[in-house]
């Protein structure tokens, strides 16, 4: 699962409808610090709310190439399945990560401290 820290910078977030699949995928782009940069992603089946979550391999690959990787990835999801990617850009912490992913229709909060999209 994805997890922020006090040192987490977010470059961006992407949210995709699968309507085809009956799922969704949230993918993002981040770092701790001066740390290398991750992107991850997570499918979501809606049926019984099962999440599958895979890590993009970074390790010594430049900035642009990880995020052209990821955001390929996001828009062939989403046209391979009828559906459409949302993209939030955040290039922040993870404060202005969740104040701007708060303001998009398909993110809720589930309770306190638990965020869900």
């Amino acid at each position: 699962m994805l997890r922020f820290t006090e040192k987490t910078h977010v470059h961006a977030m992407w949210f995709v409808t699968c309507p085809k699949m009956g799922c969704d995928i949230l993918g993002a782009l981040y770092r701790d610090g001066d740390g290398p940069w991750e992107a991850c992603y997570r499918f979501r089946y809606d049926a019984d709310n099962r999440r599958n979550q895979y890590n993009l391999l970074t390790e010594g690959k430049p900035f642009d190439q990880i995020l052209t990787a990821l955001i390929h990835l996001m828009e062939h999801s989403a046209a391979m399945t009828g559906g459409q990617v949302y993209t939030v850009e955040v290039d922040g912490g993870w404060e202005k990560a969740l104040g701007l992913l708060s303001e998009q229709p398909w993110f809720e909060l589930r309770k306190e401290g638990m965020a869900q999209a």
